[in-house]
């Protein structure tokens, strides 16, 4: 994904948004003071779904699972796009599907396939 990171600070350069000022640090020091941050990537991202005995409630007609499910799906999607590592994990009392880590638009497939297997259980 393309998350932000604080990683350093330096001089205030024409252009630079107002927003990456830090004003406290700018003040202490006598001259303009900008925030550097750095993207992160290649993160490892869990997806865990109950798929227990309460998931099966609706909600507007919907069960919880099926919900809990399209909101992983989601996240697999552009976690995989932005070059994370994803694992889908669907549980109840115990485990009950899990998809191992993957990385990469082309492993999105397989992890509708394991979400597909992920339904709520008396459990």
């Amino acid at each position: 994904g393309q998350g932000r990171e604080f990683e350093a600070l330096k001089d205030y350069q024409p252009g630079m948004g107002r927003r990456m000022i830090d004003w406290k640090r700018s003040a202490r020091h006598g001259k303009l003071l900008a925030r550097e941050f750095r993207i992160e990537e290649n993160n490892n991202i869990v997806l865990a779904i109950d798929s227990g005995r309460l998931m099966c409630e609706p909600v507007d007609g919907v069960p919880k699972v099926d919900r809990a499910v399209t909101a992983a799906l989601l996240s697999a999607f552009i976690a995989l796009k932005g070059g994370d590592m994803v694992s889908l994990f669907g549980f109840d009392a115990r485990p009950r599907v899990s998809s191992g880590a993957v990385r990469g638009s082309a492993s999105f497939a397989m992890i509708q396939k394991r979400a597909a297997e992920i339904d709520y259980s008396n459990e």
